[in-house]
């Protein structure tokens, strides 16, 4: 079974190679592979997905999003604003602070707090994004800025 399953992933990523050891378990090696190619290949695997390249399949897509949204935060200085006012599921959040905006932003849980003395999240500089978030719901993640009004942007996917 595990010899087969090296088959599939060395079919999608050519550079892997395994070994088998005396004591019967293997060890897996890798060549110019970074990590999130080899996760995706693992992931195909468990869903039951594999694909060569340059293929497609038309119905299950591997995933469940199934919603994708926006919505602009307007900040309120020193004040941690939440990045919805009402129950909004979201798997995974992206946050950025919006270009146009003068001052720096904090991105984190209620206690996020942007000024120097004491920051609390994640700064973000004008046009710096967040990597994705996983959340639950957008009322789980808060934004303080230095300037109040300041706008973030945000996607989430559900």
């Amino acid at each position: 079974m595990a010899l087969a399953i090296t088959e599939i992933i060395r079919n999608i990523l050519p550079n892997i190679g395994v070994v088998v050891n005396p004591d019967g378990t293997y060890r897996v090696g890798v060549e110019d592979v970074n990590s999130d190619e080899i996760l995706a290949a693992i992931q195909d695997l468990v869903t039951g997905i594999v694909l060569a390249a340059s293929t497609a399949v038309i119905g299950k897509v591997g995933h469940d999003i199934t919603t994708f949204g926006s919505v602009t935060v307007v900040g309120v200085a020193a004040t941690p604003t939440a990045l919805a006012a009402s129950s909004t599921p979201a798997k995974y959040a992206k946050v950025q602070n919006n270009p146009a905006n003068t001052g720096r932003a904090a991105v984190g849980d209620s206690a996020v707090d942007e000024t120097a003395a004491s920051v609390e999240g994640l700064i973000l500089y004008p046009g710096e994004s967040t990597p994705w978030i996983p959340c639950d719901n957008l009322t789980d993640i808060y934004i303080d800025v230095a300037v109040n009004g300041e706008k973030l942007l945000v996607i989430y996917v559900n």
